[in-house]
């Protein structure tokens, strides 16, 4: 009894480390982790599960006094709940000094944002949380490198191919509607991309995406010098070339 109490205020408590092993990411791909738990030297542990959480962090406005200010906000893009068993415990019990490792494998959300990318300011990360009797452990936290899927690729190098150059990249908490669809989570990527501009003009696009099974919706937002802002929208199948692309995109702009 004491040795368990000792355990759940943390005196030689269990640690739990989590590994990706997927090289190269993309939004929605297969995810494979490696999780290592570690209990204390001296004391067993009741081992209820472990958590997982995928998260990234949006930009918001928040009114401080009579003044906004720009926050960050951690959205969760997806959770996962791994039992005992799942982990090799089956009777639930993590032995004093015992190490136990387990491959997982989670499948990132479609709308997960691009972090590997020149530009970025984005960050996903995942979180790992050891349920503990009496107790909840969330020591580890691994950043996610994750790379444009192709028609973001293609997309981007289309507009590179019309003068435009990425500058910034970034997450906004909020919904993103376009025309005939709409992002299934609280908050957006946009890829703010810029070209050299002419007297009357200001070449300034924002793009940003949602997929949508084999097909992708683009929603793109051009800055015109005389104010207000124009708004495009279309969904396009996965496989459109740079060359597709940028045809529409000509079309818009």
């Amino acid at each position: 009894m004491f040795k368990k109490l000792l355990a759940s205020v943390g005196i030689g408590s269990a640690k739990v480390d989590t590994y990706v092993l997927t090289e190269h990411l993309t939004p929605g791909a297969d995810c494979d982790l490696r999780v290592v738990i570690k209990a204390g030297d001296s004391v067993e542990q009741d081992i209820n599960g472990l958590s997982l959480a995928l998260c990234t962090s949006a930009k918001s406005e928040k009114e401080v006094g009579d003044s906004e200010v720009t926050v960050n906000e951690t959205i969760v893009l997806g959770k996962w709940a791994i039992n005992p068993q799942e982990l090799g415990l089956h009777n639930g019990v993590l032995a004093a000094g015992q190490t136990i490792e387990q491959d997982l494998t989670i499948k990132l959300h479609d709308e997960t944002p691009v972090t590997d990318i020149a530009g970025s300011k984005s960050q996903v990360w995942i979180k790992t949380g050891l349920d503990i009797d009496m107790g909840l452990d969330s020591s580890d936290k691994d950043y996610l490198a994750i790379k444009p899927n192709p028609v973001q690729l293609n997309a981007l190098n289309a507009l590179h191919e019309m003068g435009y150059q990425l500058f910034k990249v970034d997450v906004e908490k909020g919904r993103l509607n376009g025309n005939g669809f709409s992002s299934s989570i609280p908050c957006y990527q946009e890829f703010e991309l810029r070209r050299p501009s002419g007297l009357f003009s200001k070449s300034e696009v924002e793009i940003s995406f949602v997929q949508l099974g084999h097909q992708v919706g683009i929603l793109l937002e051009k800055d015109r010098f005389f104010g207000g802002d124009a708004y495009y929208s279309s969904i396009v199948p996965t496989s459109s070339s740079s060359s597709e692309l940028k045809q529409l995109f000509e079309s818009w702009l």
